[in-house]
């Protein structure tokens, strides 16, 4: 259980100094239990920052009989000049197999008129109790209560706390308390320092306070031993408890002082021996810390350096360790030695491919991209790539393009045998017609005629229109044709008529309509089946 105290809970908050030195053991007696005795200490002090502390308070019971402790009340002295004018606050937790106990009653800080810390824990009938380690020779310290003190500001620099337990003092004093169940009672006894039981205070060591924040409080040695064949070793020294920047010297054996500025501290090119390492850093506050100090032994390795290669070759492969050429794959050893004249063994993993050619023939059209290595080749030709053991040569054979080309002329449309695609409209086509070969189709595609006398309407032309005299008439037949021109006025009046032989193609005449008025006429093209085609002359 854990609990915390400031001002609003205490009756004052109290100040603690700086420096923890030592109590006088006191046997203090009780009313019962004659012959034993338990004693009280403050153990395990550390400074956790530059405003607070903590310490556990513990018993053994070295009397002669045992006996089982339900509650441990009193106080203990402090120091308030170390408290550079700051105030405390405080808490408590019991700890281990005592954290059953009760509860404290109060706990208070107190500054008038005098500086203690004082607690109560009131047992009742009911509440538990444990047994203390003991009786005699065989008792050890068991931590019964935890206390943090912290204080508002800094400890005062290397100032003195003297952190006394209360015994047999004036009633302004919490005097300590044990209060136990022993000799077979029920009842409890209180051993305390006025009864003819017996309570020994022993204090813990001095211990002073904001003089060596962050100083470093052992050395964690890491020792590589020489190797064999070699002398030189080497260490590393990790500073344990550093909180402040290493900074400080070092020596060995004595010898001159190292600056170091790391941590840890590598020690390089140390000969086979003995060695005593001191270490100096400095404090929060700038100052020297007490030298740290500890020994190691550098010593020779009885087995060698290892070391491990994987190789691989074509056909042979010569090992530099041992001289010798290879030509099977397989795991072989040998021994070295370093530049450090340390012995190494050697392991060399080594797979051997016998070297291989392979030819490609290949033939390709205008060019070719080899996909072994990328490359696009326009030409024929012989082409090597190596790639690890293997050797491919390409003879490359590139066959250019050729081709034929067709004119054709279809009426409708055409059907293209080469590639068996019908076209309808006139055009350049092109289709692959075997290997490396593109034929070329020129098509011109006639419109269907009109009639079974083939006449081309599309090809029909009449001009200038409008005219003043001369009309001429153009059109093209597939086939001779025996047609009729008619003119006719507005009303439909025919005011000309002319048979005429057409030839295979373009055929053209001249109209003379010199004599006709001005005005709209129409003119007529028939011949003795459905043709009939129809045009508008315009005489001005």
């Amino acid at each position: 259980m854990h609990q915390i105290f400031t001002k609003e809970l205490l009756r004052r908050v109290f100040i603690f100094g700086a420096m923890l030195t030592a109590f006088i053991p006191n046997k203090l007696f009780s009313q019962a239990c004659a012959g034993n005795e338990i004693s009280v200490t403050i153990q395990n002090f550390t400074q956790s920052s530059s405003n607070s502390v903590e310490f556990d308070i513990l018993v053994k019971n070295t009397g002669t009989n045992s006996y089982c402790l339900k509650a441990l009340a009193g106080g203990f002295t402090y120091n308030p000049s170390a408290l550079n004018g700051g105030s405390l606050s405080a808490s408590y937790t019991l700890l281990g197999s005592y954290n059953i106990l009760p509860v404290f009653g109060s706990f208070a800080v107190q500054t008038t008129p005098i500086h203690q810390v004082r607690w109560q824990q009131v047992p009742t009938t009911v509440s538990p109790c444990v047994n203390v380690s003991g009786p005699g020779a065989s008792a050890v310290w068991e931590p019964v209560i935890h206390m943090v003190l912290t204080n508002t500001l800094n400890f005062s620099t290397c100032d003195s706390l003297n952190l006394a337990l209360n015994y047999g003092l004036a009633p302004q004093y919490s005097n300590t308390i044990a209060t136990v169940i022993c000799n077979g009672n029920q009842s409890t006894t209180a051993l305390s320092s006025s009864a003819a039981g017996t309570m020994v205070v022993v204090n813990p060591s001095t211990y002073n306070l904001n003089c060596s924040i962050g100083c470093p409080t052992s050395i964690n040695m890491q020792v590589t031993d020489a190797c064999l064949g070699g002398t030189v070793g080497s260490a590393v020294a990790n500073l344990s408890g550093l909180t402040t920047a290493p900074d400080g010297t070092y020596t060995l054996n004595g010898g001159s002082a190292i600056n170091y500025t790391t941590n840890p501290i590598n020690l390089t090119n140390l000969s086979v021996g003995n060695y005593t390492l001191s270490v100096i850093n400095q404090d929060s506050s700038g100052n020297s810390c007490t030298p740290v100090t500890t020994t190691f032994t550098v010593g020779t390795s009885t087995t060698p350096l290892s070391n491990s290669i994987t190789a691989s070759a074509c056909n042979s492969y010569t090992w530099a360790v041992t001289g010798t050429s290879y030509t099977s794959s397989g795991t072989y050893s040998g021994t070295s030695t370093n530049a450090n004249g340390c012995q190494v063994a050697e392991t060399l993993n080594l797979t051997i491919t016998p070297n291989a050619t392979v030819t490609i023939l290949d033939t390709h059209c205008i060019s070719y991209t080899w996909p072994l290595t990328q490359q696009t080749y326009n030409t024929s030709g012989v082409y090597t790539h190596t790639d690890s053991c293997t050797t491919t040569n390409l003879n490359l054979t590139i066959v250019q393009l050729i081709g034929t080309t067709v004119t054709q002329t279809a009426t409708g449309s055409y059907t293209w045998p080469v590639n068996n695609m019908t076209y309808s409209v006139s055009g350049t086509y092109t289709a692959p017609n075997g290997f490396c070969r593109v034929d070329t189709l020129k098509l011109t595609i006639l419109p269907n005629a009109i009639g079974d006398k083939q006449i081309v309407e599309s090809t029909l032309l009449i001009s200038p229109v409008p005219t003043h005299d001369y009309v001429r008439l153009e059109f093209e037949v597939l086939k001779p044709t025996n047609l009729q021109i008619e003119i006719c006025d507005i009303s439909g009046r025919k005011i000309f008529v002319e048979n005429v032989k057409a030839i295979i193609g373009k055929n053209h005449g001249v109209m003379d309509l010199s004599g006709y008025a001005k005005g709209i006429y129409l003119m007529r093209i028939s011949d003795s089946s459905e043709l009939n085609l129809v045009k508008k002359i315009i005489k001005e």
